[in-house]
């Protein structure tokens, strides 16, 4: 019984790969090729930004009260930037 369950298994399980296959492969979906890659270049990119972001935030709560404005203006065309 246990190895023609495991049988079982195995044959569902490289009909479902090669399904999967056949729905890569199909013109439906020729315009989604390289989309991993290219949405995991694009959170990559945010996260960079939202660490850029995250230093300007620190410099900004670092500088004393009477000099913030002076600060923010001066990190502006960083910010501009991001």
């Amino acid at each position: 019984m246990k190895n023609e369950f495991v049988e079982w298994i195995d044959t569902f399980t490289n009909k479902f790969v090669k399904s999967l296959n056949k729905i890569e492969a199909s013109r439906e979906l020729v315009n989604f090729i390289g989309e991993d890659k290219r949405q995991e270049l694009r959170l990559m990119d945010m996260q960079n930004k939202y660490h850029e972001i995250l230093k300007i935030f620190y410099v900004i709560q670092q500088t004393d009260p009477d000099d913030k404005l002076v600060t923010i203006e001066g990190l502006h065309p960083q910010m501009q930037k991001i």
